[in-house]
């Protein structure tokens, strides 16, 4: 027995459909991976940048912190030796520079200096 030419077309039709999905799901699929790798690309480049942020932000804290404590550790020894000198006018200069050195904005400085963040 063979099938009648209704069942043929049925089935033609048929392939044709699966044929036609399957091509619109190869394209989607596609589609779909070359937005993920698009998107996996973004956000490399951002994990990087935030890297860099992050090594310059480093680098920009241990120097200010590393002049902060080298200009605060002269600035005592001036004032220990005005303190032992009697000296008020050294005493209140060494004060000063102190105070000026400890109310530094930190983020401040560092936009200013880079805009780390």
């Amino acid at each position: 027995m063979y099938p009648s030419r209704q069942q043929e077309l049925d089935a033609i039709d048929l392939l044709q459909r699966t044929k036609n999905f399957l091509e619109n799901y190869l394209s989607n699929r596609e589609a779909t991976i070359t937005g993920k790798e698009q998107q996996i690309a973004q956000l490399q480049a951002r994990c990087h940048e935030s890297a860099l942020r992050l090594e310059r932000l480093q680098k920009f804290s241990d120097q200010f912190f590393e002049n902060r404590q080298r200009i605060n550790s002269l600035a005592m020894t001036a004032l220990d030796k005005a303190i032992a000198l009697g000296d008020e006018n050294v005493v209140d200069i060494a004060l000063t520079i102190i105070d000026n050195e400890y109310s530094k904005d930190f983020f401040g400085m560092m936009n200013r200096t880079g805009g780390i963040i």
